[in-house]
């Protein structure tokens, strides 16, 4: 709870000092653009904190519904993909689509995948770098994967990887901001649509997430 808490408090402390210096500052209209748009983004990230936690109680509690529609894969990860570059602009994004393809899934809960899936694409890519996304069709399913070019995950990390509040710990990971429930939640998701998670790493060299959906 303590941990949970600091995680929560970091982006409220910002936002609130965004908030501060532009109430000093009503007569500069481009600081007052600038940290106005800070504080949307430091709210932001509370929100789907706040949202996993709801989910994940909602999962272990069995609440979390599944309703499951058709839509155009290629469009969510577009959106996706925009999202991403709102929040944050110092990596390239590029997505490859084999084919355009429409899949039969809840639609907000993939989307909750993909932007977990970024989120963490960026987070531990602290140098920039490419975000590369493709799909593939194999048979009636398509396999989406999110591939960066960041710190890698040991062997010893992947096996935990996916447990509640489990979190990569080294040198270079202590600074970057996370309580270890994205994965958990992106894992328990895709079971609840016949999916799993899968990971291939290496230190130093990237990290890649991948998992498949039926097509329509």
């Amino acid at each position: 709870m303590a941990f949970v808490s600091h995680e929560l408090k970091t982006p409220l402390t910002s936002l609130k000092s965004y908030i501060q210096f532009a109430l000093q500052k009503t007569s500069d209209v481009a600081f007052l653009t600038k940290a106005l748009h800070r504080a949307e983004l430091q709210a932001g990230k509370m929100e789907a904190m706040i949202k996993d936690f709801l989910n994940i109680s909602r999962f272990e509690e069995g609440q979390l519904d599944v309703k499951k529609t058709d839509f155009n894969l290629s469009a969510l990860i577009a959106e996706c993909i925009e999202d991403a570059k709102l929040s944050k602009s110092t990596h390239q994004i590029d997505y490859q689509e084999e084919v355009e393809v429409s899949v039969c899934a809840d639609r907000e809960k993939i989307a909750m995948v993909l932007t977990n899936l970024l989120n963490n694409a960026q987070k531990y890519s602290p140098n920039g770098g490419r975000i590369r996304i493709t799909n593939q069709v194999k048979g009636n399913a398509v396999r989406i994967e999110v591939r960066d070019e960041g710190l890698g995950i040991s062997k010893a990390d992947q096996q935990k990887l996916f447990h509640k509040f489990s979190r990569i710990s080294t040198g270079e990971t202590e600074a970057i901001p996370g309580f270890g429930i994205g994965l958990y939640l992106v894992a328990n998701i895709l079971k609840l649509h016949d999916s799993e998670i899968s990971v291939e790493s290496e230190l130093g060299k990237g990290t890649s997430f991948s998992f498949d959906l039926k097509c329509v």
